[in-house]
């Protein structure tokens, strides 16, 4: 459980499209839900999807506020960069976004197979829900219906984390501390909404499919 534990807290570092990511927070889970992104809705997806996703991923949870609250041109300009690139148009020229480099110059166009890539994206994804066992005293198997993500933050705010803290952390770590947190409460183990576990299926499925796809090509 220990090792569950550490690799929830201290996730490998993980690269895609030549953007290091940042572990995946509850504040990235939030702002692909919010642009309606493919790798957590687990429709098809295409480049454009993924590059967004990336996009995302890569920044905090504020610097995605600033980013998305009036959904300037300088995001759709980055996806667009970033897709000539990859297809080889604009290897020479760095992305950046918002006054940083996220890569490049790249010397040359770099080989690139979407349904690999994408699966490394989902796997991302899926691998970031290390998540606690978790079982109840009561025997209420489903005792709120408010949305994990709610639970997860506001327990977290109770542990004296600020806001800012909950939805840039590792999202496996937060949920070690709601688990940690009603241990130490004396309510036992808290029984999880059935639709986080609900989530990390579907998370671990859609990484599957795209691996299998992806070497099928």
């Amino acid at each position: 459980m220990l090792d569950r534990f550490i690799q929830a807290a201290l996730p490998e570092p993980v690269t895609c499209l030549g953007v290091r990511l940042k572990p995946f927070s509850l504040g990235h889970w939030l702002w692909l839900h919010r642009v309606k992104s493919p790798y957590v809705t687990y429709a098809p997806a295409r480049l454009d999807n993924l590059i967004l996703a990336v996009i995302i991923c890569c920044q905090s949870y504020e610097d995605n506020q600033l980013c998305f609250s009036g959904r300037d041109r300088s995001v759709e300009s980055a996806v667009k960069q970033f897709t000539k690139n990859i297809l080889g148009a604009w290897y020479r020229r760095p992305i950046v976004f918002k006054g940083k480099k996220l890569c490049g110059p790249l010397l040359e166009p770099p080989p690139f197979n979407f349904l690999v890539t994408s699966a490394l994206f989902a796997k991302y994804i899926s691998d970031a829900f290390h998540l606690p066992t978790l079982a109840s005293k009561g025997g209420d198997d489903n005792p709120t219906e408010a949305p994990w993500e709610l639970i997860t933050l506001t327990t977290c705010l109770r542990l004296q984390n600020s806001a800012n803290e909950v939805l840039n952390q590792p999202i496996g770590f937060s949920r070690w501390l709601v688990a940690g947190f009603c241990e130490t409460e004396g309510t036992g183990q808290l029984k999880d909404p059935k639709r986080v576990l609900d989530d990390l299926h579907a998370a671990n499925e859609f990484a599957d499919k795209l691996r299998a796809e992806g070497r099928m090509k």
